[in-house]
């Protein structure tokens, strides 16, 4: 579920619409709290659409915020 509430993480947080973006994709709301849940490709998949289209980013928020491995990178 990290990928999961990864992508969440760069958007706004409205809890009404991640749960209703997780049941759109198939994927339980109480899964999202869950440090054992699992989602298929096909749900995280789905999601991920769901949220470019809406937020019509074909990657939403995730340059919204800093890359935590570039910041540690002593390459940069």
């Amino acid at each position: 579920m990290h990928f999961v509430r990864s992508l969440f993480d760069g958007l706004p947080q409205v809890a009404m619409s991640q749960q209703s973006y997780l049941k759109r994709a198939g994927i339980s709301p109480f899964l999202l709290h869950s440090s054992h849940g699992r989602v298929t490709v096909a749900q995280f998949a789905t999601l991920y659409r769901l949220l470019v289209n809406e937020y019509d980013d074909e990657t939403p928020g995730f340059f919204a915020r800093p890359c935590a491995a570039v910041l540690s990178s002593s390459c940069v």
